[in-house]
């Protein structure tokens, strides 16, 4: 929610540059902030290093070795 963070990498989720809403499921209260996708490039996950890789398979479990993946660069504006 800082703005310290300008990227996250997705699997299976259909993500387009424009304005967009982020939702931290984690936060206390479930905050949503206002910013925008900046841009959206494909990679693979065996072109990731070994922490990336990691934390993807625990969080996509049913992900293949061969995955298509979205690098998402984006901005948030302001909590509310």
């Amino acid at each position: 929610m800082s703005g310290e963070k300008t990227t996250t990498i997705r699997w299976d989720e259909p993500v387009a540059a424009g304005p967009a809403t982020f939702i931290f499921e984690g936060h206390p209260e479930f905050a949503h902030v206002e910013g925008e996708i900046i841009s959206v490039e494909q990679t693979r996950l065996q072109d990731l290093d070994a922490e990336h890789e990691g934390g993807l398979k625990a969080h996509y479990p049913l992900m293949p070795e061969v995955a298509q993946l979205s690098r998402v660069s984006f901005r948030v504006h302001a909590a509310r």
